[in-house]
């Protein structure tokens, strides 16, 4: 009886056993279709936003895009190269070097320059010594930080204002200006000197710009201190000519050349009128003279010997004072 009782809780258990285990076994393959469910979504949704892999020979010029995030980066290149491809690995990897030959450097800027850059190195090949000649040429010619940051600042100036609250608008401000401050940045302009030089540029005559750029045309960044001397300067020889022109044939600059002294005199003698001889009024206030035409009045001059300048007997234009 004992041995029987046994003999059916063995049973029981082994029957308890086998369901325990079909259950496990639901439950793992309920698992794994849900796994594999799962891995079937993930990749169809990577293979969505997949790129077939770029096939490099050895020797190709690559960039690698920069995927830095930060401030300054805007002004920054995007990419990182020319890179070459020097060993080709698995699953789409390569090595690459970051030193190129300036057969390969000179190679690689005729693929990115265009219009006059481009024309500029058009006629030279593409060897080791023609890229330090084309990249020499192309400094001499691009590389004027002056010219830089006038085009900097003019962009600041015809950003558009704006009379009414608009997010596009103001951020349209915002982007542009800041844009303009990083290039600034970028060429080392961070000071207030290039702003201060360039609107007090524009206030001036052309003859003064003119020659307050062409007296600092050897520095790069030229200083506050160092415009203001120029200013100082021009306006010295401009007040300096101005008595020279009141005192007449008084006194004399150059007295090494006593000939000026002479025809000054000759040129003051001789107040009347070329034209009507009257001692009433000069040549250039004559109505006689007026009422002639251009070519007439031209050749009155030349008839006369007078100066082109003051209309006067006894000089030229080169001496006239």
């Amino acid at each position: 009886m004992r041995k029987k009782d046994d003999d059916i809780r063995k049973l029981f258990d082994d029957i308890e056993i086998d369901e325990l285990n079909y259950e496990r076994d639901e439950i793992r393959r309920t698992a794994q279709e849900n796994i594999e469910k799962v891995q079937q979504e993930n990749r169809k949704t990577f293979n969505e936003k997949r790129k077939i892999e770029t096939d490099y020979n050895l020797g190709d010029l690559v960039g690698i895009k920069r995927t830095q995030y930060g401030v300054g980066m805007k002004i920054r290149p995007k990419f990182f190269g020319p890179l070459k491809i020097a060993k080709k690995m698995k699953h789409g990897r390569y090595e690459v070097q970051k030193h190129l030959s300036n057969t390969q450097k000179f190679h690689h800027l005729k693929t990115l320059l265009v219009d006059e850059a481009a024309n500029l190195v058009r006629h030279l090949a593409i060897t080791d010594t023609a890229y330090n000649t084309a990249w020499e040429r192309l400094k001499e010619i691009y590389n004027r930080p002056r010219n830089i940051v006038n085009s900097f600042l003019e962009q600041l100036m015809s950003v558009s204002t704006t009379t009414k609250i608009d997010a596009v608008v103001l951020r349209k401000v915002s982007d542009g200006a800041n844009e303009i401050v990083r290039g600034m940045d970028a060429v080392n302009q961070k000071g207030r000197d290039c702003w201060i030089i360039y609107l007090a540029l524009g206030k001036l005559d052309a003859d003064t710009r003119r020659w307050c750029i062409e007296r600092s045309m050897e520095t790069d960044s030229p200083t506050v201190e160092e415009f203001f001397k120029f200013l100082d300067s021009r306006c010295e020889k401009l007040e300096l000519s101005k008595r020279e022109l009141a005192t007449g044939s008084k006194t004399t600059t150059h007295p090494e050349k006593p000939k000026r002294i002479t025809q000054s005199m000759v040129a003051v003698e001789n107040r009347g009128c070329t034209k009507c001889s009257s001692t009433e009024h000069t040549l250039y206030g004559c109505q006689q003279f007026l009422d002639m035409s251009g070519l007439q009045r031209r050749s009155f001059v030349k008839e006369k010997s007078l100066c082109y300048n003051c209309l006067r007997p006894g000089h030229g234009v080169n001496r006239c004072k």
